[in-house]
């Protein structure tokens, strides 16, 4: 799977979410209970692989960065494997706090073996979904 056709299934995805939800977006739910419902439209996308909200194992172990344990947003993966497709962080628009979400998914990348790690900005209407390289 090439980056441009992991990005389009996500995109689809997110316009499920658009036409079907956009009632949590509009009223401000959290981002917890707006990234439940994406990520049962980004599994009808991926088909093939396992997709989980908060998941924090990889294989029997949890999940860590820099010896940190950490529950990634969504991820698509073959469960009980080392085959990490996607990973994703999302935040909702207009957040404020601390974003550290741009670090954390190149470490994903480097320190678990995600292939593509995105971050995805709920209720955006313009680029909601942007790649991180790296």
């Amino acid at each position: 799977m090439t980056s441009t056709e992991a990005k389009d299934k996500l995109q689809a995805a997110y316009q499920q979410l658009l036409d079907n939800d956009a009632h949590l977006l509009n009223v401000g739910v959290g981002e917890q209970s707006a990234t439940s419902k994406l990520t049962q439209y980004v599994q009808n996308e991926f088909t093939d692989w396992d997709v989980d909200a908060e998941y924090n194992r990889n294989g029997k172990y949890v999940k860590k960065l820099n010896g940190a344990s950490v529950r990634p947003d969504i991820i698509v993966h073959h469960r009980g494997t080392d085959d990490n497709l996607i990973v994703i962080e999302a935040k909702k628009a207009g957040y404020r706090g601390e974003d550290n979400d741009e670090e954390k998914l190149k470490a994903y990348k480097s320190e678990l073996g995600y292939k593509f790690a995105y971050k995805i900005i709920l209720g955006s209407a313009t680029s909601p979904i942007q790649e991180v390289i790296g």
